[in-house]
């Protein structure tokens, strides 16, 4: 199964003029503090840390909370999360002390008094880019591939950086406490990173160079989710930071979170049969149609433009293509419906109708398969909307050459170009990705050459 996450941020779009020093400002969009800190199951004070952070949450629900857990280098306690990738993120963050947390990379280490106040100062700083995200996760192979698209609000300069960071809730295992803060031996551990994807300093985005208000940089990451992490307890977080050494005084400019298995699915777009197609009774046709993260789609035919509609396939996976053996329900009224199985709202249908043709053979449209004179008949339907069939006929066998061609006379397509044995023929081609307007088709057959026009509206 695959899931798409597309996110966007709370966005409050300000216009204003200043006469003095105007400033090149897009958008004033909310940002999502984040909060660094490190802590530990063998830790007696965390749980207090932990207790800090529902109370930050209860007030600013959109804090971010990054866990590195660590080892007890002193005494030789261990911790099951203390290794991952990028996990020399403690070190270079000068971490020291559990619990301890480094604010929206404001200054160093803070020990858990000074999280609330240091929180409170940061909450209404504006965000100086937006984060977007279109992305696939899938379920059976465990891959995960996102693009993030990362776009000024303002006119930067500096070198900004992305981390993209995989964390995991709900963690259940013993946690050290003592009188004042409370741990279990069940105890729920939350905001756990397991890994940092693009490694502990992520990736660079600008290389220092002028990153301009409204530009937008995408970088796309794949990576494969351990087994061993349950996906529905599992988040993503993208934040962007201002690169400075120390790190911790490396500004975040702001940072997003998603749900791995819950992001929304891209809607369903029909590219083929859209309108205007014909399509044969016995032939085959690939259904096609654009989507992401939707796991499984129904397939419906119509044949009354709408009216009734009739199962092609219930529910099938979706790869995006469907090979399609017309059924013998001659209409020019047919249109194609798919829809999420699991968001049937999320649904599409041809643009316009489309025809299934029943079979006819040569003989039964020209009253014989063979032809004593060479012939070339006008397309039918002329004007046709993306499908059209073109007949023609030849006394002998001949080289055949019969080719498309623009209003200025450019080839555009050639669509048959092989000796033929003598009788009549058919050719039926779509010209879905051609624009609206005149064209030519050009038959020679031996030292015979015809042309003629044809007119495709959409």
């Amino acid at each position: 199964m695959k899931h798409n996450f597309i996110t966007h941020s709370v966005l409050i779009i300000t216009l204003f003029t200043l006469l003095s020093n105007p400033i090149n400002i897009i958008a004033q969009e909310q940002r999502n503090p984040l909060m660094e800190y490190m802590t530990a199951t063998w830790c007696p004070w965390c749980p207090c840390g932990d207790v800090i952070i529902q109370q930050i949450l209860s007030n600013m629900p959109n804090v971010i909370f990054l866990g590195y857990h660590v080892h007890d280098y002193v005494n030789g306690r261990i911790d099951p999360w203390e290794e991952f990738p990028g996990d020399t993120i403690r070190s270079l963050l000068s971490f020291w002390l559990s619990p301890s947390g480094v604010i929206d990379r404001t200054g160093p280490p803070l020990e858990r008094d000074a999280w609330i106040d240091s929180m409170n100062s940061r909450y209404n700083v504006p965000a100086t880019v937006s984060i977007t995200t279109n992305s696939t996760f899938n379920e059976l192979t465990k891959e995960l591939i996102i693009n993030i698209h990362s776009t000024a609000l303002q006119n930067l300069s500096g070198n900004y950086r992305m981390n993209l960071v995989i964390l995991e809730d709900s963690l259940v295992y013993p946690q050290a406490g003592n009188g004042s803060c409370t741990g279990g031996a069940e105890y729920v551990h939350l905001n756990v990173v397991r890994a940092m994807i693009n490694e502990a300093e992520g990736e660079d985005l600008n290389g220092g160079n002028p990153w301009n208000s409204g530009e937008t940089i995408t970088k796309s990451n794949q990576y494969l989710v351990p087994p061993e992490f349950i996906a529905e307890n599992c988040k993503i977080v993208v934040f962007i930071y201002n690169a400075q050494s120390p790190l911790y005084n490396a500004e975040i400019q702001q940072a997003e979170k998603f749900s791995l298995l819950s992001f929304p699915s891209s809607p369903i777009k029909i590219t083929s049969p859209n309108g205007g197609n014909i399509l044969v009774v016995g032939d085959s046709h690939n259904i096609t149609w654009s989507s992401m993260n939707v796991q499984k789609v129904g397939i419906y035919l119509s044949t009354d433009n709408g009216i009734s509609w009739s199962s092609i396939e219930d529910s099938i996976m979706n790869n995006g293509i469907y090979e399609w053996s017309i059924p013998n329900n001659p209409s020019t009224e047919c249109l194609i419906k798919i829809f999420n199985i699991n968001e049937p709202f999320n649904s599409d249908q041809s643009d316009s109708v489309f025809t299934i043709d029943k079979f006819t053979e040569i003989n039964e449209l020209f009253g014989s398969s063979s032809t004593s004179k060479y012939e070339l008949f006008q397309n039918f339907p002329n004007p046709f909307n993306s499908s059209t069939v073109i007949y023609y006929g030849i006394p002998n066998e001949s080289f055949v050459t019969l080719s498309m061609y623009n209003l200025i006379g450019e080839k555009i397509a050639e669509l048959v170009n092989e000796y033929k044995d003598a009788g009549y023929y058919k050719v039926r081609f779509d010209l879905v990705n051609y624009n609206s307007g005149v064209y030519f088709y050009r038959l020679q057959a031996g030292s015979f050459v015809e042309t003629k026009k044809m007119v495709l509206l959409k």
